[in-house]
């Protein structure tokens, strides 16, 4: 069977704060809420997170979510089907860092 899957999936959800707002058109490739791809069929997810102001949220450039990755992850481990998702860090690699609670 096969499986539909967004790029950057979580672009579609609202923007976090001004900057991220005035980015949006630069970092969104999706229009769609992570809700409302998966009523559309969507079962694969690409999920991009970056650790902003001591919590994860999902990123693409300067854009970030206004909900936290974690809530986002929690209502995708929720849908009825299963789906797939790959996460991807989109922070600056000099500071990466293991977050076991994320994790």
């Amino acid at each position: 069977m096969k499986k539909i899957a967004t790029h950057d999936s979580a672009t579609g959800e609202k923007s976090k704060n001004f900057l991220s707002f005035v980015f949006s058109p630069f970092a969104k490739t999706q229009t769609k809420t992570i809700k409302e791809q998966y009523e559309y069929g969507c079962r694969m997810f690409d999920i991009r997170v970056k650790y902003v102001n001591n919590e994860w949220y999902c990123a693409h450039g300067l854009w970030y979510s206004k909900r936290t990755a974690l809530d986002i992850l929690e209502e995708i481990n929720n849908f009825e089907e299963t789906c797939y998702v790959t996460i991807t860090y989109e922070g600056n690699k000099d500071n990466i860092f293991v977050y076991t609670e994320f994790i």
